[in-house]
C-alpha cells in the first residue's frame, strides 16, 4: 500500500543526500542568523535528555569496534598515505627527531621552498624530480651533532642519499 508521508519523507532524505552542500549552507545561514535560539534549543535538549551523550558515545564506540569501520579506515587510511606520501614522511622524521631531541625543526613548506630553490634537482648526481624523488639530507647528520634546521637540509634522491649514508658531502653535483 502506498504511503505518502513515508514516500514524502523518502523524496526528502534522497534529496539531502543529492544536495549536501546547498543543505549545509542553508544550515550555516540558519545558524549564523539565529544563533542564540539554536543555542537555547541545544540547552534545552540536554536538560530534557541527560544520558544522550553516554548513549551517543557507546553507539560510536560500538560501531568503531566494528569490522566494518575497521574495514573502511584501513582503506581510507591507505589511499590517505598514498596521496598525501611527502607530508606522510616529514610528519614521520619530525617526530622520529623529537624522539631523538635533536635541535631545531622546519616546515613542510620551508622543504617545498628549498626543493624549489635547487630547482627540483639532486644537489649530488644532479637529476631533476619526476625522474628521481627526492628526499630530505641533512648536511651534517644527526648522529655527527647536526640540527633539523631547514640550512642543514639538502635535497638528494634516494639513491644519493642511501650512498651517502653519515657523510658530510656538500658538493654540487659531484660524483660519489
Amino acid at each position: 500500500m502506498f504511503n505518502k508521508k513515508e514516500h514524502t519523507k523518502q523524496s526528502l532524505r534522497e534529496w539531502r543526500k543529492h544536495n549536501r552542500e546547498r543543505v549545509r549552507m542553508h544550515e550555516r545561514r540558519f545558524y549564523q542568523n539565529n544563533k542564540e535560539k539554536v543555542l537555547d534549543w541545544n540547552r534545552e535538549f540536554r536538560k530534557n535528555h541527560p544520558d544522550y551523550d553516554k548513549k551517543l558515545y557507546l553507539r560510536r564506540k560500538k560501531y568503531r569496534q566494528s569490522l566494518e569501520y575497521k574495514v573502511k579506515r584501513a582503506t581510507y587510511d591507505q589511499k590517505w598515505s598514498r596521496t598525501h606520501r611527502e607530508y606522510r614522511n616529514y610528519q614521520d622524521m619530525i617526530r622520529r627527531m623529537r624522539l631523538r631531541k635533536v635541535k631545531g625543526s622546519f616546515t613542510l613548506q620551508d622543504w617545498q621552498d628549498l626543493k624549489r630553490e635547487y630547482n627540483y634537482t639532486c644537489s649530488l648526481c644532479g637529476r631533476k624530480e619526476p625522474e628521481i624523488k627526492l628526499t630530505i639530507d641533512h648536511i651534517i647528520p644527526i648522529s655527527k651533532g647536526g640540527t633539523n634546521e631547514i640550512k642543514n637540509i639538502q635535497p638528494l634522491c634516494i639513491n644519493c642519499n642511501s650512498k651517502k649514508g653519515g657523510e658530510v658531502l656538500t658538493n654540487l653535483y659531484g660524483s660519489l
